[in-house]
């Protein structure tokens, strides 16, 4: 099974320590995000979890650990978002200069097949022009070029979830020439530099502006992930729209520590300081210990590598 490390949190970013004290030990347990009192340990041993994703901003507190990482077998990929907001939207991220050098350290390292740049999202404001995108995407990936095969990116909509300051940040409603502006034009720029843009949760086809329709975690960086020929099943568990195959979440919500104004992960900034309190690096769940009364159940999921009999058969002729 995939490893997702992690929608919900920026795990790399934030608790680095937490992350390599469960290799070590070879399980997390994860909180049922609507039922607090039911764990799942989710396996991270070799023998289970065939490859680990990645999800941050900022990978630089989890460097000092990469020799350690590597040395537990199990291979890993990064989806890697770089925007080019200022603190102002982004309070707690270093600057884009260091980030855009670690990707490329990480790419070094890695491959840029594990290597996923996120353009995440796009936001269309006073400030923030579709003119000012295309030169700030085309600087960021002149740096990225030949690091990596691929960019994601979307556009930021209105939903539920957003905090305040974010459903503020998505007042404006996209056009649809707006939408091709973006779309055709950081499209030719991502071709320009050796990638392909695509684009997972998104309603508008953006097909015939060049945009591939792909998910994050598709079948193919799995297979550059672990290394090996994968099927995957769609995770249901997504949200809907989302093509992505099936992996364990590790993280939870309401922790993640860069105060990103449009995150939906985080519901208000006092559960975060809460939960960032109550965070133990020796504890088998990120926020607190499990509680004793808990029911832990053991989180299976299918492997994702084809095996030798799986392969279909063709006959000789």
């Amino acid at each position: 099974m995939l490893i997702s490390a992690s929608r919900r949190t920026d795990i790399p970013a934030c608790y680095p320590q937490w992350f390599l004290n469960r290799m070590r030990e070879g399980f997390a347990l994860v909180p049922n995000p609507r039922n607090l009192r039911q764990l799942s340990r989710v396996s991270l041993s070799g023998e289970e979890a065939e490859g680990i994703v990645f999800w941050t901003k900022n990978p630089l507190p989890l460097f000092p650990y990469l020799d350690e990482l590597e040395g537990f077998g199990i291979p890993f990929g990064f989806q890697f978002t770089i925007t080019p907001y200022g603190r102002d939207i982004e309070p707690n991220l270093p600057a884009k200069k260091e980030l855009l050098k670690a990707f490329c350290t990480l790419s070094k390292r890695l491959g840029p097949e594990k290597m996923v740049w996120r353009y995440d999202p796009v936001i269309l404001s006073e400030h923030w022009t579709v003119r000012r995108h295309l030169k700030a995407f085309t600087e960021m990936a002149k740096e990225l070029a030949g690091q990596t095969r691929r960019c994601v990116f979307s556009l930021l909509d209105w939903y539920q979830k957003l905090p305040p300051e974010g459903k503020a940040l998505a007042s404006h409603l996209w056009t649809e020439e707006e939408i091709k502006e973006i779309a055709e034009g950081l499209s030719g720029i991502a071709r320009q530099y050796g990638m392909t843009l695509s684009a997972c949760c998104e309603e508008f086809d953006f097909s015939r502006f060049g945009v591939v329709r792909e998910a994050c975690i598709s079948e193919p960086f799995a297979e550059a992930v672990v290394g090996a020929p994968i099927r995957g099943k769609k995770d249901a568990g997504q949200r809907k729209g989302c093509s992505c195959i099936q992996s364990a979440d590790i993280g939870i919500y309401d922790s993640c520590l860069n105060g990103c104004l449009y995150c939906y992960a985080n519901a208000s900034r006092q559960a975060v300081l809460q939960n960032a309190a109550n965070h133990q690096s020796s504890s088998p769940t990120l926020v607190g210990y499990p509680n004793p009364e808990a029911a832990i159940f053991q989180r299976k999921l299918p492997s994702i590598k084809v095996t030798q009999m799986e392969f279909p058969y063709q006959s000789q002729k």
